[in-house]
């Protein structure tokens, strides 16, 4: 009995180091280092700000084209011509958000999962500039590579 419980400690305290070290920078430290946005293009910014279904990675994709993952805890940007776009989110199931995005503009998808009877489902939302700050702050860039 006492194995068991050692091996079940030693597991989440290796999980917890696994996740820990997995983050990176605050989006407060990390907004500095974000290049000016090209004023011939919009920027969208997808955070998830929930650790609820960790294990859950949708991939997130504009208009057909994978832009990223959507980590727990996590957000990154794209930046994208102006026009109507359409954001979509899926894992078994899928979840679209349409929107509109002009030139110099910057717009923030919350990206959330809750947990199905098999799969983590996912919503996106389209948030309003203050809010999106507010939530988005407490979040750690998990980009994409191609724009660190």
């Amino acid at each position: 009995m006492k194995v068991k419980i050692f091996k079940t400690i030693s597991l989440l305290l290796i999980s917890f180091s696994f996740f820990s070290c997995a983050s990176g920078p605050g989006f407060d430290e990390y907004s500095q280092q974000i290049p000016k946005l090209n004023p011939e293009q919009g920027r969208v910014f997808v955070y998830r700000i929930s650790t609820l279904g960790a294990a859950v990675r949708p991939k997130v994709m504009i208009d057909g084209q994978e832009v990223g993952v959507a980590r727990a805890d996590g957000f990154f940007y794209v930046d994208i011509l102006p026009g109507e776009h359409e954001l979509k989110v899926s894992t078994k199931k899928s979840n679209t958000v349409s929107f509109d995005i002009e030139k110099g503009q910057t717009k923030y998808i919350r990206i959330g999962v809750r947990m199905g009877l098999f799969v983590g489902h996912v919503d996106s939302l389209l948030v309003d500039y203050h809010e999106a700050l507010e939530e988005i702050s407490t979040t750690n860039y998990k980009g994409l590579k191609s724009q660190e």
